[in-house]
């Protein structure tokens, strides 16, 4: 018989507890999941431009899950390898994005690909880097 509670009370009266995941576990493995698919998106790309193209797409869905980032850090503290990396990687984003912008690589540019123009790309990476900095700072992670 299974209660409300998610105990599981067999035949023989042995009692079975579950647990179930609560909200912010779930959050974090939907988190995780969209991560990994941007990640094989990345590993797919044939061009720079592409790869500029998806790292704009992540950045821009982990601003929008900035304000969980701390509590998932709080339950998988692995998370906080992505983070480094991505703090360290994006002033080097933002140089290809202004490059590709600049020179018109492969005849696409950015403004096509993404709607907006290479400097509010830039912006925004900006942006999104300091709010992952800020949280990495108050965890005191450090920054190698």
């Amino acid at each position: 018989m299974l209660l409300r509670s998610g105990t599981i009370i067999n035949e023989a009266g042995n009692v079975n507890v579950y647990a179930k995941n609560t909200m912010i576990e779930s959050k974090y493995v939907t988190f995780r999941v969209n991560c990994m698919d941007f990640i094989e998106e990345l590993k797919g790309a044939m061009f720079s431009i592409n790869t500029i193209h998806i790292l704009h797409q992540m950045y821009i869905y982990i601003d929008s899950e900035i304000d969980n980032v701390s509590s998932y850090l709080d339950l998988y503290p692995g998370l906080e390898t992505l983070l480094n990396w991505m703090v360290n990687k994006i002033p080097k984003h933002i140089q290809d994005i202004i490059y590709y912008e600049k020179n018109a690589v492969m005849g696409a540019t950015l403004y096509e690909l993404t709607g907006f123009t290479a400097i509010e790309i830039a912006h925004t990476l900006y942006e999104v880097r300091l709010k992952i900095h800020t949280i990495l700072d108050v965890y005191g992670i450090d920054f190698s």
